[in-house]
């Protein structure tokens, strides 16, 4: 099955759960054209409905404004937009198959979905009047970036920096730079696959939580956390650590290794570095809040 599939029938079980009929009432009280509506799941079918432009971007310009303190109408709106992503990524897919980052379908996907959720997370609370085409043309932007830098980095014999379409922030470290680039590399040596690539990225660099990798790329949780730890274990090994769980020095030759503070994501209590190949199974769950939602 792949991604977008996946991301859909994810939508279906949350979509009619009763937490999700409580939220249609909310978003009928903010917005008095959301009022009416009994599902989630049925506002976004009156959002995709032909022969209704106008009706379909003011539906989800509300939904968008309603965003930045609901996460079900942020899901709502990656739902209604997914047919958008989708063709965005089939398009550069397209142009990509025969040389580019990806190396599947489902790795273009992945791309474009993490995409799709920044572009709502950074616009959630503002009123767009034609925000899918904001979206989705965000998602393509990004897409081409990514490919138009390993063309760029393939042309010039370097190695591939960026796993994702997830880029670094402006203000990046040296230590992130670095550990960016050894994940890259892993990838490209066939120690770790893209995917798992992406999530130790998204987890080790960007200090995203497991638990929003996992909701931002519409997989189970335990997967994202069995891929995480399986591929730091062959990073290490790879590098010729030991491969046991805990602390390693800079003592051991592997100063990448020593922590990251979380970029993204304000970790709450307690608060504390992530390191991107230490398996951190054993540790205590931490709380996060993310700064884009309101308290």
């Amino acid at each position: 099955m792949d991604l977008f599939a996946a991301l859909t029938l994810d939508w279906q079980a949350n979509a009619r759960a009763d937490t999700a009929r409580r939220s249609v009432a909310a978003w009928g009280e903010a917005a008095p054209l959301l009022a009416g509506f009994d599902t989630p799941g049925t506002v976004v079918a009156e959002i995709n409905r032909p022969g209704q432009p106008a009706r379909s971007c003011a539906l989800l310009a509300e939904l968008l404004v309603i965003a930045r303190s609901d996460p079900m109408a942020g899901r709502a709106v990656l739902q209604a937009v997914t047919p958008g992503i989708r063709r965005a990524a089939a398009t550069r897919w397209g142009k990509a198959a025969s040389g580019g980052p990806w190396r599947t379908a489902d790795e273009i996907a992945a791309d474009a979905i993490s995409a799709a959720w920044d572009a709502i997370d950074g616009h959630a609370g503002q009123h767009h009047p034609r925000p899918a085409q904001l979206i989705v043309r965000h998602v393509e932007a990004a897409l081409r970036r990514t490919h138009h830098r390993w063309i760029n980095q393939t042309k010039a014999h370097r190695p591939l920096h960026q796993v994702s379409a997830l880029p670094l922030p402006d203000a990046t470290t040296s230590q992130e730079e670095q550990a960016a680039a050894l994940i890259a590399e892993a990838a490209r040596a066939g120690v770790i696959d893209r995917p798992a690539a992406l999530l130790l990225t998204m987890t080790g660099v960007l200090g995203y939580p497991a638990t929003e990798a996992a909701r931002r790329l519409a997989v189970r949780h335990a997967t994202v956390e069995r891929t995480i730890r399986r591929a730091r274990r062959a990073i290490r090994i790879w590098l010729g650590l030991p491969d046991v769980t805990g602390e390693v020095s800079v003592e051991d030759g592997d100063h990448l290794l020593s922590g990251l503070a979380p970029r993204r994501y304000q970790v709450g209590e307690p608060a504390r570095q992530l390191h991107p190949f230490r398996d951190e199974s054993s540790q205590p769950p931490r709380t996060w809040k993310d700064p884009h939602r309101s308290p």
